[in-house]
């Protein structure tokens, strides 16, 4: 009976396999700033096209080993000697991938006392939002896959938000998305070991500089990354508090 109910078991996850349509994915890459900051902000990358994926990561992977260049891409790390290789990143991002956007969502810290919670929804509502966006633009329209994939903070809290985001995701999955919507991995890692959440951060770090910083400590450097980075990808310098909504890029402030 054990081998019987065995075998059956085997035979069914096999067909459910067979039968889960193979949609294609929002890959997502994500990071967060501002935690200390007048405005709490969630950045992403979004890839498309899976075979964007591996294209962007391998001409990274190239442009390090002809450049020389070892360090990790960390906005907070650009000064007037790296930022002719950090715009290099930004011309392969801008050059060569068809299919990608950036998105990202802040909110005012002020009376937030819980940072973890309001990270959680922040999450939620950029994917939810992101993924509403892409649709009706017809760029990536549903049905799809959903993948996440944030820098690591802590690991306890960020199992905790990424199952709260998950069981949150596939709620909306069926009401908002008809069921169009399928939760694939939501995972956290460190960004020294996917230069993809590197990218997010790039990005990320130039939205915080914009509505944080505002070149209030002199570091004119940043300030230019930040403003071509935006330019790019048809964002507003300023981001004042409005809903920016483009081909490639996404931004409003709650």
């Amino acid at each position: 009976m054990r081998k019987k109910r065995g075998a059956l078991e085997e035979e069914e996850k096999e067909n459910a396999i067979q039968q889960k349509p193979n949609f294609p994915v929002y890959a997502i890459y994500a990071d967060e700033s501002g935690k200390t900051q007048d405005f709490l902000i969630v950045g992403s990358m979004w890839i498309l096209n899976g075979i964007d994926t591996l294209y962007l990561y391998n001409s990274i992977k190239e442009w390090r080993q002809r450049t020389g260049f070892k360090h990790e891409l960390h906005f907070n790390k650009i000064n007037s000697g790296n930022i002719d290789y950090y715009r290099q990143v930004l011309e392969i991002v801008k050059n060569k991938i068809s299919a990608i956007s950036f998105k990202a969502l802040s909110i005012e810290r002020k009376g937030i006392s819980n940072m973890v919670d309001a990270l959680t929804l922040l999450y939620y509502y950029l994917l939810i939002e992101g993924v509403d966006h892409e649709h009706k633009t017809g760029r990536a329209p549903l049905p799809r896959n959903i993948q996440l994939w944030k820098d690591a903070e802590e690991v306890g809290a960020d199992r905790l938000m990424l199952k709260q985001i998950k069981e949150k995701l596939e709620q909306a999955a069926i009401i908002k998305f008809d069921n169009n919507l399928r939760v694939d991995e939501l995972r956290s890692i460190d960004s020294r070991n996917l230069e993809l959440i590197q990218l997010a951060d790039l990005f990320t770090g130039s939205i915080n500089r914009k509505i944080n910083v505002k070149g209030g400590d002199g570091e004119a450097v940043k300030d230019q990354f930040a403003n071509e980075f935006l330019r790019e990808f048809g964002l507003n310098n300023k981001l004042e508090s409005f809903d920016g909504i483009g081909d490639c890029a996404f931004y409003t402030s709650l």
